[in-house]
């Protein structure tokens, strides 16, 4: 494909840039703000800011003071519903944002199928009378031009 776009991150020197994007202006992106790039389609310079998704998700904080969430039962005995292994547990498989933002967007739209593209197929073998059975597609009928809907008068063709 012949795509004519740039994309450039910045970079140290104005040389690397001007190599790049054919402009010394990514040496001169600010460090203090991480992910601002410059994107070029034909001449046409657009500076933009991108986003990283590539840290730990993390849902709640897990912390050796956590709330103990006890059951109590009509014998007055406490159960702990939420051990600390099963917190650690739960936290050592924590996804990575890129997996949490990918997952919640897949359920977003699991539900929605995709509407079918193709037809039904069709049968293996399909004769000339069963589709003109299927529709009235109008026509030369042997004599004249027939409409579609008009009355079929079909004519004889001689074999042999």
């Amino acid at each position: 494909a012949n795509l004519n776009f740039r994309i450039c991150l910045r970079v140290q020197t104005p040389d690397e840039s001007q190599e790049i994007i054919r402009r010394p202006d990514a040496a001169f992106l600010p460090p203090e703000v991480p992910g601002r790039a410059y994107f070029q389609v034909g001449n046409v310079l657009q500076q933009f800011q991108v986003a990283r998704v590539g840290l730990e998700h993390a849902e709640f904080d897990p912390s050796d003071e956590a709330t103990p969430i006890l059951q109590l039962s009509r014998f007055e005995k406490t159960t702990d519903l939420l051990s600390k292994e099963a917190v650690r547990e739960a936290s050592a498989t924590s996804p990575t944002l890129a997996e949490a933002l990918t997952n919640h967007i897949a359920a977003q739209y699991a539900e929605k199928r995709p509407e079918l593209v193709l037809l039904e197929a069709l049968p293996a073998q399909l004769g000339l009378a069963e589709v003109l059975r299927k529709g009235d597609y109008g026509g030369w009928d042997g004599t004249t031009w027939r409409a579609p809907g008009t009355e079929r008068i079909w004519a004889c063709a001689p074999i042999g």
